[in-house]
């Protein structure tokens, strides 16, 4: 996760990258996978899969790290956003 400028974004977890080698991502029920990129926490049962995001743009990159063929062959398919924003407000 990296500012408009291309500079790592700080956060209040210390977490710059989400992924399968340090977390254990708990999967959803039908055994996909819900990353949650937001700048509010999900809460503390969700916060395992959040990668904090500032509230305003940012850019995010992802690489797919397997030998396997899905992944060299380029077949896995690309990741899909709610297209919800995160426009929530305190107070």
């Amino acid at each position: 996760m990296y500012d408009l400028a291309g500079f790592l974004i700080g956060n209040p977890i210390d977490r710059f990258g989400i992924g399968n080698m340090a977390e254990k991502l708990p999967p959803d029920p039908d055994g996909g996978l819900t990353l949650l990129i937001q700048h509010d926490s999900p809460g503390t049962e969700q916060e395992t899969n959040w990668l904090p995001a500032p509230p305003e743009g940012f850019f995010l990159m992802s690489a797919c790290t397997s030998p396997r063929s899905a992944c060299t062959a380029a077949t896995t398919p690309s990741p899909q956003s709610s297209g919800q924003a995160d426009k929530r407000t305190s107070g």
